[in-house]
């Protein structure tokens, strides 16, 4: 998003955006995540933290105790299977040494802390990595909640790789340097993880892959050929 959106760009690389960010974890910090995502329908989320391990030092699942924070803004109208938090958790949850915290764990011993956010569009949320979280269930089967997520804490050697449209940059002072990794190594893989195995397969796709497969048949035809296939792509 950071290649594509200015409009992304401009809110993730806010000066508020840092500030909190320092106030919060000293002058050291690093963006780690950033995604759109969408949840549905009939899902049921996990409650969880997001303070794990990056580099594969440890086994996935066990948790990391360096102090970061979610930035979660919704894109949608959100009265529906809206971001819940259990309000405190950030202060018990190291005590563990684990990230995923069943229903029935919760419903018995935190469900009058059960914090549920529905906001409109345009509405952020900045939460404790250390807190437990999730998306409420929602039974409406045509119910899709849309949401842009990035992640920043104070360890500076591990995130996902960051893909940056330099247009976009105004002005590149060392704090904006460092928030964005720029010298420093990813170790992480980007996620989510995208193929043409994960490609959804619709109509405007099939037609996309269908022009691709023939013009590039058409590099293999006379010269004639050629030019005549490829204005029947272009047309």
């Amino acid at each position: 998003m950071l290649a594509v959106s200015k409009s992304f760009f401009n809110y993730c690389t806010n000066r508020k955006v840092l500030d909190i960010c320092s106030e919060y974890m000293g002058a050291a910090f690093r963006l780690k995540a950033l995604r759109y995502y969408e949840n549905f329908g009939g899902q049921a989320m996990q409650w969880h933290t997001d303070n794990r391990y990056y580099d594969g030092s440890k086994k996935d699942g066990t948790t990391t105790n360096t102090p970061g924070l979610i930035f979660l803004s919704y894109i949608s109208d959100v009265d529906d299977g809206e971001f819940q938090y259990i309000r405190g958790s950030h202060k018990w949850s190291l005590e563990n040494k684990y990230n995923d915290y069943s229903i029935d764990f919760v419903e018995k011993n935190y469900k009058n802390d059960i914090v549920g956010f529905k906001k409109p569009r345009g509405s952020i949320v900045i939460y404790n990595t250390y807190g437990v979280h999730r998306a409420k269930p929602s039974k409406n089967k045509n119910f899709i909640r849309k949401s842009l997520f990035f992640q920043v804490d104070k360890e500076l050697e591990h995130s996902e790789p960051i893909l940056v449209k330099t247009e976009f940059m105004s002005k590149f002072d060392d704090r904006l340097k460092m928030y964005l990794g720029f010298g420093k190594k990813a170790g992480m893989d980007l996620y989510p993880n995208t193929s043409l195995e994960t490609l959804p397969i619709n109509k405007k796709i099939f037609s996309e892959i269908t022009r691709w497969l023939l013009g590039r048949f058409a590099n293999k035809l006379p010269g004639f050929l050629r030019k005549r296939i490829r204005k029947v792509l272009k047309s």
